[in-house]
């Protein structure tokens, strides 16, 4: 089915955000706002905080209506909070704030993206959850390596554009490609 590939792809699209953040936020705050590597410990427990609450929200939309527009609100916040993050001059507390709300936009997702797919994969669920495995892996991989050619070739601000414009695109095939369920359409 067609609309599984979109859906996938935008899988493979919003991980890619949050990977490529969460990747390069502890280089970040050690280059940027000289924190030791102990120090970036808080933070990331924050971030990782952030990704459970977001998560837990998502399972709460997950059954309404308003379902996948709410999926592409957070993914174009949380594209936009990545360039505000990796822009120069901001607090270091602000910018842990602000990937604390990356990692909780792009997780209110996962259970969103994932009723959606087993909705979509009818009785072939098994094989679809097995694709899903594999976009999210994708995302993180691309997320990571993407980002790490952003940070070569235009510093920590091109890894936040990165992230922007990988938003926009899991947005865009979200709201574009991937129909709602026909229980929320009626």
């Amino acid at each position: 089915k067609p609309t599984l590939w979109f859906l996938f792809s935008t899988n493979v699209a919003q991980r890619m955000v949050y990977f490529a953040m969460f990747s390069y936020l502890a280089a970040y705050l050690t280059e940027e706002y000289g924190l030791s590597t102990e120090e970036t410990v808080l933070p990331l427990v924050l971030v990782g905080i952030g990704a459970i609450a977001g998560a837990f929200a998502g399972g709460i939309v997950a059954g309404r209506p308003s379902r996948l527009g709410t999926t592409m609100f957070c993914f174009l916040g949380g594209g936009i909070a990545s360039v505000i993050l990796f822009s120069a001059g901001l607090s270091e507390w602000l910018v842990i704030a602000l990937a604390l709300g990356v990692a909780c936009f792009f997780s209110v997702s996962w259970p969103i993206l994932t009723t959606r797919l087993t909705e979509l994969a009818e009785s072939s669920t098994a094989t679809a959850l097995g694709f899903w495995a594999t976009s999210n892996q994708l995302g993180a991989i691309g997320g990571s390596a993407i980002g790490g050619l952003a940070l070569g070739l235009g510093g920590f601000s091109m890894v936040g554009v990165v992230c922007l414009l990988a938003a926009i695109a899991a947005a865009a095939i979200l709201g574009l490609k991937v129909p709602e369920s026909p229980d929320f359409t009626r």
